[in-house]
């Protein structure tokens, strides 16, 4: 099927560096993620809606010439709700879209329990920039 992601998140963060281009990073991470797939629509909400950013990185941005860096991190997103919600298009018939609704439901409740082990989200990245 066809699907459509559709990913929302406003960042902020503060860096500290104890010594040379080696940074401790800390931040707040708001998250709203929406993602349609054919007849189904659903999100996951985080258990924090602003959720706390620690990280450990390596490298200086705003530096002249070409710079690389990386970051390790981690989000405590803790776990939420998810929603999933199914609709019966024309091509699916009424007896089918009876059993579809209670297996959409099913499908909800164990992506829930599914989540409930991911409480922390690992981030890393590794990026160029060019300063002047």
């Amino acid at each position: 099927p066809e699907g459509r992601a559709r990913p929302s998140r406003l960042s902020g963060f503060l860096d500290w560096r104890p010594a040379g281009q080696l940074r401790l990073t800390a931040g707040l991470v708001a998250r709203n993620d929406r993602a349609d797939i054919g007849g189904l629509s659903g999100m996951v909400e985080p258990g924090n809606t602003i959720a706390p950013y620690l990280g450990i990185g390596y490298g200086r941005v705003p530096r002249a010439g070409l710079n690389f860096y990386f970051d390790l991190g981690v989000i405590y997103q803790g776990s939420g709700p998810a929603g999933l919600a199914g609709t019966c298009g024309a091509s699916i018939s009424s007896p089918h879209c009876a059993q579809y609704q209670p297996d959409v439901a099913a499908e909800r409740y164990g992506l829930e329990r599914s989540l409930d082990k991911y409480g922390l989200y690992p981030v890393g990245r590794v990026g160029i920039s060019v300063g002047f």
